[in-house]
């Protein structure tokens, strides 16, 4: 079993709130709109088995940002760890993927009209118009794990900072023989970087849960 040194660098770079793995399911890139030198600020903390082990707090300062790509510089002084990471919009992939029609899916309890594309062993549910979801559904096998991802509520709405902030809810989950990973995200076109809240929960197949959960706690 690895030690708790190790365990908390890696369920910390899997809640690490940053929006741009959420990139190729977005209509918009997170830290569009916003100008140089917006900050916003996570307090983020890692359970294991319903304790405490760990608390940290990142900030991320907009350096530079287009349409399609932004340059972050995020610091945790906890760590000791002062990164600056570019991330960049693409959608483009779709064009690798087979075009199965159009179709009107319940998600979420909401009807949206989708385009239905495919590749061996995945189908996305891609939301024609409307929300800033651009990836509404998806499923995909590869080597033994089911991945799955969905919106889960298109109004969930979160406290931040004093202020009720709307937020779409987003769910990922990943299942193999011997582990579960789940990934839920609260995203939002009101605060910076488009991510109100992060958690992420694993367990493993020596039966250790680790929950780890990023929120905002201020951004200006």
């Amino acid at each position: 079993m690895l030690k708790l040194s190790a365990l908390v660098p890696l369920i910390t770079l899997a809640i690490a709130p940053d929006a741009s793995r959420l990139i190729p399911r977005l209509k918009a890139h997170p830290w569009s709109g916003w100008p140089p030198g917006t900050v916003v600020e996570f307090d983020s903390r890692l359970k294991i088995d319903g304790r405490t082990v760990d608390r940290w707090t990142t900030t991320q300062t907009l350096m530079a940002a287009t349409r399609d790509t932004a340059e972050v510089r995020e610091v945790i002084p906890q760590w000791r760890a002062d990164l600056l990471r570019t991330c960049a919009l693409r959608n483009d992939g779709e064009a690798d993927l087979r075009i199965d029609g159009e179709r009107t899916m319940v998600i979420a309890g909401r009807r949206v009209p989708c385009r239905v594309l495919s590749q061996p062993g995945g189908r996305f549910w891609i939301a024609k118009d409307g929300d800033a979801v651009h990836v509404v559904k998806s499923e995909r096998s590869a080597r033994g794990v089911t991945h799955r991802e969905a919106v889960v509520a298109w109004d969930d709405p979160l406290l931040v900072g004093g202020r009720t902030i709307p937020c779409v809810r987003f769910e990922e989950t990943s299942e193999a023989q011997l582990s579960h990973h789940a990934t839920t995200t609260w995203l939002t076109t009101a605060i910076p970087g488009g991510i109100a809240r992060c958690r992420c929960t694993q367990r493993g197949g020596d039966g250790v849960t680790m929950v780890g959960e990023a929120n905002v706690v201020r951004w200006a």
